[in-house]
């Protein structure tokens, strides 16, 4: 209740401030996880609103939202993930956070993995496996619009069914990430590239998976840093497109249009092949993948690198 009536910040609750948080610290360590998480939601809903109230203590919340991170109960884990995100907008100062990048790091990153049991990992594996056993059948693959018409009820389950993607983990993580790296900028890849150049030699598909993520998250905020690296990154998230697994070639796609503009800066520099290879292996995914899913990110990948040059996929 007294989170809500935080968020709402009633008059009263101005006078109020100290001694809640007082409260909240108290309860940071309950054995119970229900109470754990609702100390997180609370210390957050603070650093949105009444920032100066923490910068007292800003190395224990930072300290603690790192240990929470690691709580085995999956809920506290993912309210603790979102303080990544609200720091930055919170104005806290980036160099107190810096000490902790290197236990920071690894960690949002080993979060963002995909979780065992994901809906999205399921769907597309399930699809995959589909395509497999039937690829050695004589007859041709209709589109549903094709081989029936949908019903309105159909329409409406499609619709419902993408409203109720999932806020989780994986997502929460890739998100603070993003803030992050606007926040401390290059400072961060001492500590990342590493991180990522081990993932990407894991056997471990879901550790791989991350670690392009990782790249596409921060990509924008660590932009001058990983300019002299474009040709690198490319190289090493290319391979994705054609992964056995669905999953690694949807953030493939994703990932090569996040370094788009680094891509196209190059080819002034006579690295035209690599913007080739990268039109090109995408253009692949969308007409000859016969996984809907991995089509559907290449759709979305093909347009981000239309905007940037219209006639880009001319020859093609």
């Amino acid at each position: 209740i007294l989170n809500y009536a935080l968020f709402n910040q009633s008059s009263k609750m101005d006078e109020l401030i100290s001694a809640y948080k007082a409260g909240l610290f108290s309860l940071a360590h309950h054995p119970e996880a229900a109470v754990r998480r609702v100390v997180c939601i609370g210390l957050i809903h603070l650093s949105e609103l009444a920032p100066s109230q923490l910068e007292g203590e800003l190395s224990l919340l930072i300290q603690y939202m790192i240990d929470a991170m690691q709580d085995p109960q999956h809920d506290v884990a993912i309210e603790a993930s979102e303080f990544w995100s609200v720091f930055p907008e919170a104005g806290f100062d980036g160099e107190l956070l810096k000490p902790f990048v290197p236990r920071l790091i690894p960690l949002l990153v080993k979060n963002m993995e995909f979780d065992e049991f994901d809906e999205q990992v399921a769907e597309a594996e399930a699809y995959e496996e589909e395509k497999r056993e039937s690829a050695s059948e004589l007859r041709p693959h209709l589109h549903a619009s094709v081989s029936h018409a949908p019903s309105s009820k159909d329409g409406e389950m499609e619709k419902d069914q993408e409203a109720d993607v999932e806020w989780n983990l994986r997502k929460s993580s890739a998100a603070g990430l993003d803030m992050l790296s606007g926040l401390l900028g290059d400072d961060i890849l001492p500590t990342l590239l590493p991180v990522v150049e081990s993932n990407l030699q894991q056997g471990n598909w879901k550790a791989r998976e991350a670690a392009i993520l990782t790249l596409g998250a921060v990509s924008n905020g660590c932009h001058t840093g990983l300019k002299e690296h474009t040709h690198a990154i490319i190289s090493a998230v290319l391979p994705g497109l054609v992964d056995q697994r669905p999953m690694i070639r949807c953030i493939s796609c994703w990932t090569l249009t996040r370094y788009s503009r680094h891509v196209y800066s190059n080819t002034s520099e006579g690295d035209g092949t690599l913007l080739e290879r990268v039109t090109h292996g995408i253009i692949d995914r969308v007409v000859k993948d016969r996984n809907k899913i991995v089509q559907v990110a290449a759709c979305g990948s093909l347009a981000t690198l239309v905007e940037e040059d219209p006639v880009l996929i001319k020859p093609y």
